[in-house]
C-alpha cells in the first residue's frame, strides 16, 4: 500500500464522478433502508408470518440489482472496489434467515444460530477475500476505539439489562464476528491497494462506504426486535469507523482498529436489549419499555454523528501519546461502568424453563364428588400428593445441583432456572415430557406509568348492558351476583377504586382491609393490590363494577400473571394455581393452600402465544383441566387477531375445558379484530369462541379512579364471566356444576342471524358452521341465563 503523507492530487474526472454516485447511491440506500424498517416494523401489527422475511429479501434484492447496475456503468477503480465490497456483505442477510424465522421466545436458540451462520458466512468470506492485499498498518487506533465504544455504551449501561451467561457470551461473539467481517470488507476489499488510486478515499467518502456496507452487512443480525435498534444506528457509525481507522487520504487504515470499534459499537444493543419481550414491547408502541431502548439508540446516533467530527482531531495526538489516549479510554469505561452500578440495572436477567412432566394427575374421581367445597379440596389434595411422587427425583438433583427450581402441582410442572445446556439437560430425564421457553422480562430503568382516564363516572345506562340484558336481572329478579367469588388473573387492579372497593374481599365490615388469601403478585411481590398498565382495573370492572360491571354485588379476588402487558406459562400457572386454592404471603402453594377461600369463577383476558411467550397449544391444558375438575368456571377471551380463520390459536382461548368470548359491537356484530375458528393449532379442528359478548368501545374503570373506552376480546369476557356470577348467585345449587351452566349459556343466547352477522368463509358453504366458528352459539343474554338457572 502506498503512505504518501505529504501527496495531495486533484481528484480526477472519473473519482468526482464516483463521488457523485457513491452520494446517490447513499441517499437510495438509506431511504430504500427507511422504507424497509417501516414495513418490517408494521409486519407484525398484520400477523402476517414471516412477511417481514420477505420485505427484507425483496428490499436486498432491490440492494443487489442496484449495486450491479453502478458497478456495469462506473469506471472508477475506488468506486468499483466499494460496490464490489457491498455485494459481498449482502449475503449476510440471507443467511441469517433461519434465525431470524424463529419466534421471539427462542431468542437463546436464535442468537446461537445467529453465531454459527456468521461463522460460516465469515469462514467463506475470508476464503474469498484473502487474494487481495489488506490495506493495514498497525497503529494504536485501537486506543481511540476503544474510547468512542465507550461514549456509545453509556446509554446501554444507563438503560439496558443483561441476560444470562450464556446470552452474554453469544452476544459478543456475535459483535466480534460482525467487527471481523466489516473490518475483512473494509480492509481487504474496499481499502485495498490500487494503482490508479493509491492515495484512496478521503473521510467523507470513505466513512460513507463504510457505513453503508454497515447497514448492508448487519440489516438482519438483531434477534427478535434487536434488528430495528441496530437499522438507524449502523449507518451512522461510517465516518466515526473511518477516522478510528484513519481512513483518508495520506493516512494508513488500522483495520484492527475498525474490527474493535465495530465489534465494541454493535454489542451493547445486542447484549442489553431484551430480544424476548422486544417484538411485544415493538406491538406495545413503547408502553412497554421500548421506550428506552429506542432513546439509548437515538442516543447513540447522535452521540456517533458528534465523535465523527471530533475523532480525526485527535487520532494523531492519541497515536503519538498512547498512555493519555489510554487513560482517557480508561477512565470513559470506569465512568460507564459506576453508571450501570449506580443507576443502571446491574446483574444478569435470563430467562427460564417450564418443563411439563409426562405423568399427569388422574382427577376422574372427583367427578362423583356431589359436594363443591369437598370437590375442591379432594382435587388439590390429589394434585399435590401426585406432584411430590412424581417431581421427587427431579427436584433432589436440581437442589443438588444448585439450580433454582420451582414445582407446581394444578399440573405436574416445574420452572427452572437454566439455559440452552440444562434444556438439554432436561429433555434426557425419562419423567420429562417437554421443555419450553419461559421469557423472564428484564428490569427497566424506572416503572412503567400507568395510563390514567379521562372519562367520568357514567350517569345513564350503558349500552354493553343493556345489550345482555342485565339491567333486567337486577330490576325484575333482583339478583346482583352476591354470595359468588370472581378471580381476576391480569395486569392487577386498583383495588380502591370507586368501581371496586366495596367488592374486595379483602375489605372488612369495620372498614379494616387485608390482603391476605386475596392478592398475590408473583412478578413484583406488591403487598397490595395494585395495577401494572390498568387492563386489569379495566377488565374486572367489567364484572363486578358498581356502575359498569354486570355482577356489582360479586365478590373478587386477583393476582398479577402479566408484568409489563407480557406473561409465560409459569407467571399464567402461578395465579392459576392461587385462585384455586390462596396462599398467605410467603407461604409455599404446595403446602399452604385453602381452596376453600378460592374463586368460583376466574376471568381471563389474555393468552399465551407459542412465538411471543413460550406456550405450545398444550401447555396449559391440565392445568385448566384441572380446574374444570375442582367445579371452578374458566372464562377465556377469544383474542384479537381476527379475521382470519384459525386466528383463534393460544391458551386458554383454545381448550374445551373454557368458556371462550368473541366480542361484538353494539350492533351485534362480531368484531374484525376477535379471533376465530375452527381450532387447528392443537389439531382439533374445535369450533371456538362459544359464545359472543360486548367488546366495541365499551366504557369501564381505568387507575387513577377514572374511566376510559376500549375494545377488544379482553372486555367481552367479562361480560360473560359476570353472567355466570349472577346465575350462580340465582341459583346456588349450580356452583360447581360447570357443564350444566356452559349448556345454560349456550342455550339461553341471543341467536345471530346471516342477515345480521358477518360470515366466515372458513367452512365453506355451511352457514351455520361460519356463524359458529365467529360467535359461537350467539350473543350471551343474562336475563335469560338467569332464568333458566333458577328454574332448575
Amino acid at each position: 500500500m502506498s503512505y504518501a503523507p505529504n501527496r495531495s492530487p486533484t481528484p480526477s474526472s472519473n473519482q468526482t464522478s464516483a463521488g457523485c454516485l457513491l452520494a446517490a447511491l447513499a441517499v437510495l440506500v438509506v431511504s430504500l433502508c427507511g422504507v424497509v424498517t417501516l414495513i418490517v416494523a408494521a409486519v407484525p401489527l398484520f400477523n402476517a408470518a414471516g412477511a417481514g422475511i420477505i420485505a427484507m429479501l425483496a428490499a436486498s434484492a432491490v440492494f443487489a440489482l442496484l449495486f450491479l447496475v453502478a458497478l456495469a456503468i462506473t469506471r472508477a477503480p475506488r468506486m468499483r472496489a466499494a460496490l464490489h465490497a457491498w455485494l459481498l456483505a449482502l449475503p449476510l442477510t440471507w443467511v441469517m434467515i433461519p434465525a431470524a424465522l424463529l419466534p421471539s421466545s427462542e431468542a437463546q436458540i436464535a442468537a446461537g444460530m445467529r453465531v454459527v451462520l456468521m461463522a460460516a458466512y465469515l469462514g467463506a468470506l475470508w476464503v474469498y477475500v484473502r487474494r487481495y492485499t489488506p490495506a493495514t498498518g498497525i497503529t494504536n487506533g485501537w486506543v481511540l476505539a476503544i474510547g468512542a465504544a465507550a461514549l456509545l455504551a453509556l446509554p446501554w449501561l444507563a438503560w439496558g439489562a443483561l441476560g444470562s451467561l450464556l446470552d452474554l457470551l453469544l452476544g459478543l461473539i456475535a459483535a466480534v464476528l460482525f467487527g471481523t467481517a466489516a473490518a475483512l470488507l473494509v480492509a481487504r476489499v474496499y481499502l485495498r491497494p490500487l494503482p490508479d488510486d493509491p492515495d484512496g478515499p478521503g473521510l467523507f467518502v470513505g466513512g460513507t462506504v463504510i457505513g453503508v456496507l454497515l447497514l448492508v452487512l448487519g440489516w438482519n443480525i438483531g434477534v427478535g426486535g434487536q434488528m430495528l435498534l441496530l437499522l438507524p444506528l449502523l449507518p451512522t457509525l461510517g465516518w466515526l469507523a473511518g477516522a478510528v481507522a484513519g481512513v483518508g487520504r495520506g493516512q494508513t487504515t488500522d483495520s484492527r482498529a475498525l474490527l474493535l470499534f465495530v465489534a465494541l459499537a454493535v454489542a451493547p444493543p445486542l447484549l442489553f436489549a431484551d430480544p424476548d419481550t422486544l417484538h411485544i414491547e415493538l406491538l406495545e408502541q413503547g408502553r412497554e419499555g421500548i421506550a428506552w431502548a429506542l432513546s439509548a439508540t437515538g442516543l447513540g446516533t447522535l452521540l456517533a454523528l458528534a465523535l465523527s467530527g471530533v475523532a480525526p482531531v485527535l487520532r494523531q495526538p492519541v497515536i503519538r501519546a498512547p498512555r493519555v489516549g489510554i487513560a482517557g479510554a480508561a477512565t470513559l469505561w470506569l465512568t460507564g461502568i459506576v453508571v450501570y452500578v449506580s443507576i443502571g440495572q446491574p446483574g444478569l436477567y435470563g430467562d427460564r424453563l417450564f418443563v411439563i412432566l409426562k405423568d399427569q394427575a388422574d382427577l376422574s374421581a372427583a367427578a362423583s364428588i356431589e359436594d363443591y367445597q369437598v370437590r375442591r379440596r379432594a382435587v388439590y389434595e390429589t394434585l399435590v400428593r401426585h406432584a411430590d411422587v412424581i417431581q421427587a427425583d427431579l427436584r433432589s438433583d436440581l437442589t443438588r445441583f444448585g439450580v433454582w427450581h420451582r414445582p407446581y402441582y394444578l399440573m405436574n410442572a416445574m420452572e427452572v432456572e437454566g439455559s440452552l445446556l440444562m434444556r438439554l439437560w432436561l429433555t434426557t430425564r425419562p419423567e420429562v415430557d417437554r421443555v419450553v421457553p419461559n421469557p423472564v422480562l428484564r428490569p427497566l430503568p424506572e416503572p412503567l406509568a400507568v395510563e390514567e382516564g379521562s372519562l367520568p363516572a357514567p350517569d345513564e345506562p350503558l349500552w354493553n348492558l343493556t345489550m345482555i340484558n342485565a339491567g333486567r336481572v337486577w330490576e325484575e329478579v333482583g339478583v346482583r351476583g352476591k354470595g359468588v367469588v370472581v378471580g381476576l388473573m391480569d395486569s392487577g387492579v386498583q383495588w380502591d377504586h370507586p368501581e371496586l372497593r366495596d367488592s374486595y374481599r379483602g375489605l372488612q365490615l369495620d372498614g379494616s382491609v387485608t390482603h391476605e388469601y386475596n392478592w398475590y403478585d408473583p412478578w413484583g411481590n406488591a403487598a397490595e393490590p395494585l395495577d401494572y398498565n390498568g387492563h386489569g382495573t379495566f377488565t374486572l370492572s367489567a364484572v363486578v363494577g358498581n356502575r359498569v360491571g354486570v355482577a356489582p354485588d360479586a365478590t373478587w379476588i386477583a393476582c398479577v400473571n402479566l408484568g409489563r402487558n407480557v406473561g409465560n406459562a409459569a407467571r399464567y400457572l402461578d395465579c392459576m394455581q392461587f385462585m384455586l386454592a390462596p396462599f398467605p404471603p410467603d407461604g409455599d402453594p404446595l403446602r399452604d393452600g385453602d381452596p376453600a377461600r378460592g374463586a368460583d369463577i376466574t376471568n381471563n383476558s389474555w393468552g399465551c402465544p407459542q412465538d411471543l411467550e413460550g406456550c405450545d397449544p398444550n401447555t396449559l391444558l391440565p392445568a385448566a383441566e384441572a380446574l374444570r375438575a375442582a367445579g371452578m368456571m374458566t372464562i377465556a377471551a377469544a383474542g384479537n387477531d381476527g379475521p382470519a380463520c384459525s386466528s383463534l390459536n393460544a391458551p386458554l382461548a383454545l381448550y374445551d375445558a373454557v368458556v371462550t368470548v368473541g366480542a361484538v359491537d353494539r350492533s351485534g356484530v362480531i368484531a374484525p379484530f376477535s379471533s376465530i375458528g375452527p381450532v387447528m393449532s392443537d389439531g382439533s379442528g374445535r369450533i371456538k369462541p362459544d359464545i359472543a359478548a360486548p367488546g366495541v368501545d365499551v366504557l369501564a374503570a381505568a387507575p387513577g379512579s377514572s374511566y376510559v373506552t376500549g375494545s377488544g376480546t379482553s372486555i367481552a369476557a367479562p361480560h360473560v364471566t359476570g353472567v355466570v356470577a349472577l346465575m350462580w348467585s340465582a341459583q346456588p345449587a349450580l356452583i360447581g356444576d360447570v357443564a350444566r351452566t356452559e349448556e345454560i349459556l349456550r342455550t339461553t343466547a341471543q341467536p345471530v342471524t346471516p342477515e345480521g352477522a358477518v360470515l366466515a368463509p372458513c367452512s365453506g358453504s355451511d352457514q351455520a358452521a361460519a356463524l359458529a366458528i365467529r360467535y359461537g352459539a350467539g350473543i350471551v343474554d343474562a336475563y335469560r341465563a338467569v332464568r333458566a338457572a333458577r328454574a332448575i
